[in-house]
């Protein structure tokens, strides 16, 4: 176990030096994924750091500590990375980020994902977005998997939490 926290401290070293040097108090990515706060200014020094050659927990922290409304400028960018990852940990790590940072400008795309079975289980994090949304076509992409054996129960949960919402 020690092992890997140190092959996982020296992987995680160049993104770590070049949060601190932009004044950020961190000792490991995981400070960043586990914060409670957000971190707007840290979200360029992440996406950066995608483009470099991390091992897969790395990139997977990457893709979580990126999950938070601020990185909706950068949808277009984890939505590439999401279609990419071939390792299941880190598709569902940005398929997490993608669903933090989409907005209403995104459900199309959105909608697209969840729509793709090549996506896996992955589509179940798209379907609280796609509930929330205004768009008519996310809410109906959600009512027509209703009975589907993987994402059913998620898509009742989420349409019947709105609707007895939308009923008080």
């Amino acid at each position: 176990m020690e092992i890997i926290a140190e092959e996982t401290r020296k992987a995680e070293a160049p993104l770590v030096r070049d949060l601190r040097e932009a004044g950020f108090q961190v000792d490991s990515l995981w400070d960043l994924v586990n914060a409670k706060y957000s971190f707007p200014r840290a979200i360029p020094i992440l996406i950066e750091h995608l483009t470099r050659d991390y091992p897969t927990r790395i990139r997977s922290g990457i893709a979580r500590a990126l999950a938070g409304p601020e990185s909706a400028p950068y949808w277009f960018q984890l939505e590439q990375y999401f279609k990419l990852a071939e390792d299941t940990s880190e598709k569902q790590a940005f398929a997490v980020a993608l669903r933090a940072a989409a907005t209403e400008e995104h459900v199309e795309d959105l909608i697209r994902l969840f729509k793709d079975p090549s996506n896996g289980r992955n589509r179940g994090l798209f379907i609280a977005p796609l509930v929330r949304s205004k768009n008519p076509a996310a809410r109906a992409a959600v009512e027509a998997v209703e009975e589907d054996p993987v994402l059913g129960h998620e898509a009742k949960l989420r349409l019947y939490g709105r609707k007895k919402r939308a009923q008080s």
